[in-house]
């Protein structure tokens, strides 16, 4: 079954919906919570969005499932390449929002921003770069939304964390300081493969053109 916008407005999209909700909805069916894992590993792991290629679920799960759900990916409306060869995706989803991704190999030790836009308004976090110098004085989150009655980024009083002298030096600080008078150290194991987790789940993302689910502790999403 292939779901196209049209035909799935009135079903709910998998891609919605988070593994425990995914859990939740199996059960509603009368299935064990297990098969919302194995859901979510069709779809995020082997890339299957055809409910009926998820040979692993009874066949009633599925025909039950697909009375109540789909999974509507967004569409590519924009591919652009460069000549340095970095790609820029446009993608559009199914309730009218754009999504751009940049891809890239390349990126340069200056006053470099993480910015993000939507169909809603956009935000802009100034001065990260890979020497995690202070390169911005103010302004670091700014935010502007259409809803706005002014047309101007409004100043947000968050300062990142970078900004305060807890980045990347201070990690290895940190962990000697723990080492030393035998506490915790402050970045866990976890935390560490929940950041592996964003990786793996970006580099999902750009490969296959679809939203990738980041990994919650414990599940195998």
């Amino acid at each position: 079954m292939v779901c196209y916008p049209t035909l799935c407005m009135s079903l709910t999209n998998l891609l919605d919906l988070l593994p425990a909700e995914i859990e939740a909805l199996v059960e509603s069916l009368g299935a064990p919570r297990y098969r919302g894992r194995q859901i979510a590993d069709w779809i995020y792991r082997k890339g299957v969005t055809d409910l009926d290629r998820m040979t692993n679920l009874p066949r009633d799960l599925r025909e039950a499932l697909a009375e109540r759900a789909c999974v509507d990916v967004p569409a590519v409306e924009r591919q652009t390449p460069s000549q340095d060869g970095s790609q820029k995706f446009v993608f559009r989803f199914p309730d009218g929002a754009l999504g751009e991704l940049t891809t890239g190999s390349g990126f340069t030790g200056a006053d470099n921003s993480v910015e993000i836009y939507g169909t809603e308004g956009s935000a802009i976090l100034s001065g990260v770069d890979l020497a995690s110098r202070d390169l911005t004085q103010d302004g670091f989150l700014k935010v502007y939304r259409r809803c706005q009655a002014e047309r101007r980024w409004i100043v947000s009083p968050i300062v990142p964390r970078f900004k305060t002298g807890g980045f990347h030096q201070q990690n290895a600080l940190h962990f000697l300081e723990a080492l030393a008078l035998g506490m915790p150290p402050p970045i866990t194991l976890e935390d560490g493969r929940r950041a592996v987790g964003m990786i793996v789940a970006a580099y999902a993302a750009a490969r296959t053109g679809q939203r990738t689910l980041v990994s919650p502790p414990g599940g195998t999403a």
